[in-house]
């Protein structure tokens, strides 16, 4: 009925299944209702006293037009509007997304006979719809045998038995995306010439300029770029095409879930095997220094699929030259070590290659070989250790650092027993260094739980004079009596990237716990060379966890403003305002480097884990914090990068200190410099490229079109003397970044292009339907191909559009009104009344 209204009065029909409501803009409907009685009464009450003449019939046939002109007048003053909300029904879109990374040019040997069904499924030569179930007896033709995953995509796009994207456009519009490290639009899959319906050369034409050739794949963050884009649209699904074989951005079990909020289904296609025929070398481990003529060990992880009991030769090669050479057995499908060794007989900087390799049958070859840099000198690291008395962390490391061929250590024990300089081949001092010759030969300080007056005002000015311009590492091994909370007010305090607490009583600062507590490794820690037993952050944070805990920290109020805390006691109670507890940090002190190791329980990780891991940690402790003096750093420029290695594409900060030629920190808001890019050719030819590199403060970074863009390095507002700044690399390279005012301080890096593609060449199928699951979609193998149309919904969904409809503004009002007011006017006038 409301309908029916609403047509004659705007002359518009309401679409099937709209909703309207009423409501007023003018005279508020309670008035009117008070008015419409009132005025009603009136006009009854004048036929009433004023037409008594009048017959009664015809009285109150004028009182009714009366009352209804009345009523029409108040209703048109309330100016009636109708909200309607119009349902209509639109066309879905189906969100496609294809993979267009270079794994998908990875070309997979099928021997499993579900994996043969399946290219064939994918080229016709089997009927799609029986799947897996029907016989096949093969064998598959060349072409198939050993498709890559782009090809066999190519087949299912031209399968004229599947016709997949055909009967997808029947229920919705097919909008691509293509996505490696990103997603890119590519535009509706839809009939030409104005057919209804897409054809083979529809499909063709659309697929033909598109190349898998991304050096990324993002599939989380494709998925999450391509949710956002289509917001609030009328979705059918999301189809995800993609062998899945995830290294860049977002995870795809997160992307998934913003899937399902948005009530959007989720379906995966998996292209490939998950057993490709593949050697996969990677995590070449080799120390950053090394001692010529000592023996280097090396290993690197050999990840080996479908070459079980195979023997090879593992190669370890630096330029043209073989360094080592090893059998290996490869004992089963997944991961073995492989170690080798080799003595350098040449001082200088060496690019170390591991390699096996490559067989016919691999699916990829780029990836059977790993580099490292490693550094050959000559002199081992020289290392002072004091201590007041032999206790268990002292005599443990001692004895690291006696077997240690890279190390050279003298020790003094200020309450050891006498004449222990005495002893055959002793490593004991008989006296402490107490002038700038005896103290400044040594790389390395270990300062165990040592009372403060026993090094005296003038020594320990004399350490931090070492560390400051000599560019000395110390290591403050605390302890429970004077380590650090003594060295508060003495020169040493200046040295500790920690603050002592002083309120902490002397009974309560050496109180050991009743249970041990786990160290835990902050986000800065996960990845410094100090605590990086692992190039894999999962397996070095797993390490880290199989360490014994300690029942004793040392209490300190906080960090320093510039140090950096690598691992912390986790405990609450134990916790400052500053966070948790630091009990391994380290700062950058002059042309030195402090560390900080709170606690005095080391000596357990040998003794729980064994001495694999012990001797690894303190010989990356020792490299680290002698790294910089032994490669022959300058004292005044102390610029760093966080990592040697660089991905092209990647964001390098620079960071550090700077100090004049008196040893003063740099006040200038800005630095000068070179960048220097020494890029090989396929040839193997070395060509060098040199750019003005001047890194400002102001903000105004050079882009030098070496393959560089910077940022300014600027001088901080809270330290003197510190720089920050970043360069984006462009091009795989030698880097090497120094200063106009200090050029013979060169800081080097390398980048390289990613090889992200061919580290992982099988089809991750476990990555997908978990995936799949979180979003609670589906993952599809060829054999599903052919009922997925019959998974995405051929209902259209329907959008809500509003309108509002002025009634008020309709002719009828007034042909009602002159109606009803001429025809009560006739009447009075025929029957004589005023």
């Amino acid at each position: 009925m409301g309908d029916w209204i609403i047509n004659l009065l705007t002359g518009e029909s309401v679409p099937a299944g709209s909703e309207w409501r009423l409501s007023f803009e003018g005279l508020s409907p309670g008035w009117a209702v008070v008015l419409f009685i009132a005025l009603s009464a009136g006009a009854i009450a004048g036929y009433v006293l004023y037409a008594k003449d009048v017959p009664k019939h015809w009285q109150r046939v004028m009182m009714a037009l009366r009352i209804v002109l009345i009523g029409l007048v108040l209703l048109l003053l309330t100016k009636p509007v109708v909200h309607m909300t119009i349902n209509e029904p639109v066309r879905q879109n189906l969100l496609v997304l294809v993979d267009t990374s270079s794994s998908m040019l990875l070309g997979d040997r099928r021997v499993s006979l579900d994996d043969q069904k399946r290219a064939a499924l994918a080229a016709g030569t089997i009927d799609p719809a029986q799947g897996l179930k029907q016989s096949f007896s093969g064998p598959l033709p060349p072409e198939l045998a050993g498709a890559n995953r782009w090809d066999v995509l190519a087949r299912v796009n031209a399968n004229e038995k599947l016709r997949l994207w055909e009967r997808l456009q029947e229920k919705s519009n097919l909008s691509f995306y293509r996505f490696g490290r990103d997603a890119v639009t590519l535009g509706v899959m839809e009939p030409a010439g104005g057919r209804r319906q897409l054809d083979k050369a529809d499909i063709s034409s659309f697929f033909q300029d598109i190349r898998p050739t991304d050096s990324a794949t993002g599939i989380g963050e494709g998925m999450r770029q391509v949710l956002e884009q289509n917001r609030g649209q009328a979705i059918a699904g999301m189809l995800v095409i993609t062998d899945g074989a995830n290294n860049s951005g977002l995870p795809p079990g997160e992307a998934a879930r913003i899937a399902l909020e948005q009530n959007i289904p989720l379906f995966i296609y998996g292209i490939g095997v998950t057993t490709p025929a593949d050697l996969i070398v990677q995590e070449l481990s080799a120390p950053k220094l090394a001692f010529v003529k000592q023996r280097v060990d090396v290993k690197f992880k050999l990840r080996a699929q479908g070459f079980t009991g195979r023997q090879i030769v593992a190669t370890l090669k630096s330029g043209n030259k073989v360094l080592a050479e090893e059998k290996v057995v490869i004992l089963q499908d997944g991961e073995q070590e492989v170690a080798l060794h080799f003595t350098p007989q040449e001082l200088g900087d060496l690019t170390l290659e591991a390699s096996v390799p490559a067989l016919p049958e691999e699916v990829a070859k780029e990836n059977n070989k790993a580099t490292a840099k490693m550094r050959v000198v000559d002199n081992k690291i020289h290392v002072l250790f004091i201590d007041q008395e032999p206790r268990w962390d002292y005599r443990y490391l001692l004895f690291y650092l006696q077997h240690s061929p890279k190390i050279d250590v003298k020790t003094y024990l200020i309450d050891g027993e006498p004449d222990l300089d005495k002893m055959p081949d002793s490593v004991f001092l008989q006296k402490l260094p107490d002038n700038r010759e005896s103290l400044f030969k040594y790389e390395l300080l270990i300062l165990g739980d040592v009372d403060p007056k026993s090094l005296g005002e003038n020594r320990m000015k004399l350490i931090r004079e070492w560390v400051e311009q000599s560019s000395g590492g110390i290591i403050f091994l605390a302890g429970t009596k004077y380590n650090p909370i003594a060295y508060a007010g003495t020169p040493l305090e200046e040295l500790l990237p920690v603050v002592p607490d002083a309120t902490v009583g002397k009974e309560a600062y050496a109180a050991r716990s009743r249970s041990q507590v786990s160290l835990r490794l902050t986000t800065i820690g996960a990845s410094s060379p100090y605590l990086q037993l692992s190039e894999k952050p999962e397996e070095n944070q797993t390490l880290w966890a199989s360490f014994p805990g300690v029942r004793w920290t040392a209490a300190v109020s906080r960090a320093k403003p510039g140090a950096q805390v690598l691992m912390v006691d986790p405990r609450p109670e134990r916790a400052g305002r500053d966070g948790a507890l630091p009990v391994f940090a380290t700062q950058s002190y002059g042309s030195g480097e402090t560390v900080y190791i709170g606690t005095d329980e080391t000596y357990r990780w040998r003794s729980k884990v064994g001495v694999k891991h012990y001797a690894q940690v303190w010989d990356l402790v020792m490299q680290s914090l002698s790294l910089q003096r032994l490669q022959g750093a300058s004292s005044r420029t102390q610029l760093k990068v966080d990592r040697q290695r660089y991905f092209v594409g990647d964001k390098v900060v620079i960071s550090g200190k700077v100090y004049n030629d008196r040893y003063e920190p740099l006040t200038n808001s800005s630095l000068q410099g070179n960048v220097k890019i020494a890029t090989r050719a396929p040839d193997g030819k070395v060509s060098e490229t040199q750019q003005r590199l001047d890194i400002m403060a102001s903000g105004d970074g050079a882009s030098p079109a070496g393959g560089a863009s910077g940022t300014p390095v600027s001088a901080s507002a809270t330290t003197a003397g510190e720089y920050r700044g970043e360069l984006t690399v462009k091009v795989p390279g030698e880097y090497s970044f120094s200063t106009l005012q200090d050029p013979g301080a060169v800081l080097k890096f390398e980048v390289v292009e990613p090889k992200l593609e061919q580290m992982e060449t099988a089809m991750d199928e476990r990555l997908m339907k978990s995936t799949a699951a979180a979003g609670r979609g589906r993952f599809l193998r060829e054999e599903d191909l052919y009922t997925l149309p019959g998974m995405i919904t051929d209902q259209s969904a329907t959008v809500a559009t509003f309108r509002k409809v002025n009634l008020f503004y309709s002719l009828w009002w007034l042909v009602a009104i002159v109606f009803i007011a001429s025809l009560e006017w006739l009447m009075r006038r025929l029957l004589a009344l005023k």
